[in-house]
């Protein structure tokens, strides 16, 4: 006697295609972190470039006034 069990194709088929695990399902992960590095990046640059601005000031405020620059020492 042979056990003959009768075939879902449709639930079988489906079943086969789709893979546990797709290629690209952390791929936000990935682009999430491209987007912090370069924000940290920019921020960088561009605090570095203000704090430089501001301390050209500061010196030519030296410059002008020797009492404003004796008061304000970094």
């Amino acid at each position: 006697h042979v056990n003959v069990e009768p075939l879902d194709t449709e639930k079988n088929a489906t079943a086969k295609n789709e893979p546990k695990h797709k290629p690209y399902d952390n791929a936000y992960f990935f682009i999430l972190f491209v987007m912090l590095f370069y924000s940290f990046l920019a921020l960088t640059v561009f605090f570095g470039y203000v704090r430089s601005k501001k301390l050209i000031l500061n010196v030519s405020v030296c410059r002008l006034n020797t009492r404003i620059c004796a008061t304000n020492v970094l």
